[in-house]
């Protein structure tokens, strides 16, 4: 099968998509930042009494944790706005989607029938997505690209399943026009659950991660 090269309205991912990505990064960093002074300040004030030695130790160790947990964060959150920012601007996803099947449909004998195995279709669908990733920009345009055509994928291949209702395989055709019709409302509703999530697991790591750090310092030897 031939797969074919990204579509052009990945590789020209917008400086504005860029913009969008670095300024939820910064954003998510220095949010980070303010929480990490507050559990800073809460940790030297709780292990304080133990030593001065253990307080400070508490206020840098939390800070650290929040800086780190801070630039991950932000880096996963930078990608999901820089995706979601793509999608919403310029209906990247349903752009994507008809490239995709075309090229899904690509092989020998698919044209004349009507229906196709669900683990051929799979198998077709991870070939194209392969050789697309392999044909993304660098840097951050790139990260941007390859963020969603993965979950374009993701979605294609829940898609797919949920079409399988027969041993006759999945209608193409049918699954293309609904593709097409809902990818960009899903591709964003679907960043949005995954950041709330990511963001809630790494502000709750950094404030237990806080507090444990200046238990144990305040109760150590």
């Amino acid at each position: 099968m031939t797969t074919g090269s990204l579509p052009s309205a990945l590789i020209d991912v917008g400086s504005a998509v860029v913009t969008s990505a670095l300024g939820a990064f910064v954003r998510t960093v220095l949010a980070m930042l303010v929480l990490g002074g507050g559990l800073a300040i809460g940790g030297y004030l709780y292990a304080a009494p133990r030593s001065t030695l253990a307080g400070v130790a508490a206020a840098l160790l939390a800070l650290t944790l929040c800086v780190v947990l801070g630039v991950v964060l932000g880096a996963k959150r930078a990608m999901a706005v820089g995706v979601a920012a793509g999608v919403h601007r310029s209906q990247l996803a349903s752009r994507v989607v008809g490239p995709l099947f075309d090229r899904l449909a690509n092989v020998p004998g698919v044209a004349a029938t009507e229906r196709m195995p669900l683990a051929q279709v799979e198998a077709h669908l991870r070939t194209v997505v392969t050789s697309w990733l392999g044909d993304a920009p660098r840097g951050l345009r790139g990260v941007v690209a390859r963020g969603l055509v993965g979950r374009i994928e993701r979605l294609t291949l829940a898609e797919l399943r949920s079409d399988d209702r027969d041993a006759t395989g999945v209608d193409l055709a049918v699954v293309r026009a609904r593709m097409i019709d809902r990818a960009d409302a899903m591709v964003v509703d679907q960043i949005h659950a995954t950041t709330r999530v990511a963001t809630l697991a790494l502000v709750g790591a950094a404030a237990l991660g806080s507090i444990a750090i200046a238990v144990a310092l305040r109760h150590a030897g």
